[in-house]
């Protein structure tokens, strides 16, 4: 029956649901951060979209479909509680042939895997460094670390009206079947009364955020090494003021090179 109602969607591209793509190459990291973004799918009513790209060979074309029909199968008995499956299988040059087919989807969140630390040395994976650098989707970064949970604390810096504007209606989607809490952080020394207003006008959508000045690095545990983190969900990050900040540009790296257990979503 679950089958039967995915291929009925499927004809028409699944409609109107949203698409959380995850490409998976068949290590931990990235197994990981498919059932961290298929939890995800189920809770805020998306579709998962998993994508493998082969080599020009094809040895693992039957090992992806299998390892789908597993997961399909096996996640739960109701089959409306539970996100659909879209699989996509590519043969290609991996970094070239994964980032055509996430800019032709366009999806609604993009979710990659992060290995961290390996043998000692501090780097992320080639193809997950050129998605990063590339790609114009908003991306969800999952520490191997990382295991999905309920989110009870976003935390979301911002500097201008723009990054409310632009991105924090899609960070309230994610809260909202969670009923998290949203920790905004005003970057700079003081509130600038227009942004205080401009919070006023999501209020009435959703009421469980808090707005605090942003000017210690410690603040709310960002810095990676104190304890607080532990209180942190996720941290969400528009892209500009990544490039604009050397604080947000550090942190970034840090959260990309380490094995952290907190996601970070990359607002673009």
């Amino acid at each position: 029956m679950r089958q039967a109602l995915s291929q009925i969607l499927q004809v028409d591209n699944f409609g109107q649901l949203n698409k959380i793509v995850v490409p998976i190459d068949f290590s931990d990291a990235s197994i990981n951060a498919f059932m961290y973004a298929h939890r995800l799918a189920t809770s805020i009513d998306a579709v998962t979209e998993v994508s493998h790209v082969d080599s020009l060979k094809g040895n693992n074309k039957q090992r992806f479909n299998n390892f789908i029909e597993q997961v399909d199968t096996d996640w739960n008995s109701n089959i409306l509680k539970s996100s659909l499956i879209n699989k996509k299988y590519f043969q290609g040059p991996t970094n070239e042939t994964l980032i055509k087919s996430v800019e032709e989807t366009a999806p609604h969140l993009l979710v990659i895997g992060n290995k961290g630390n390996q043998k000692g040395t501090n780097r992320i994976g080639s193809t997950a460094a050129s998605i990063i650098k590339n790609l114009k989707s908003n991306i969800l970064i999952v520490p191997e670390a990382a295991k999905f949970s309920r989110l009870q604390n976003i935390i979301f810096p911002f500097k201008s009206n723009a990054h409310l504007e632009n991105h924090l209606d899609y960070v309230i989607d994610f809260a909202t079947p969670f009923n998290s809490h949203i920790t905004l952080l005003k970057v700079g020394s003081k509130n600038n009364p227009s942004q205080i207003e401009c919070i006023e006008k999501w209020k009435p959508i959703y009421q469980n955020m808090s707005i605090h000045n942003f000017n210690q690095q410690a603040e709310y545990g960002l810095r990676l090494n104190d304890n607080d983190r532990k209180k942190i969900s996720m941290i969400t990050i528009p892209i500009d003021l990544v490039l604009e900040n050397n604080y947000f540009q550090n942190l970034e790296k840090s959260i990309l090179l380490s094995n952290e257990k907190v996601p970070y979503l990359s607002l673009r």
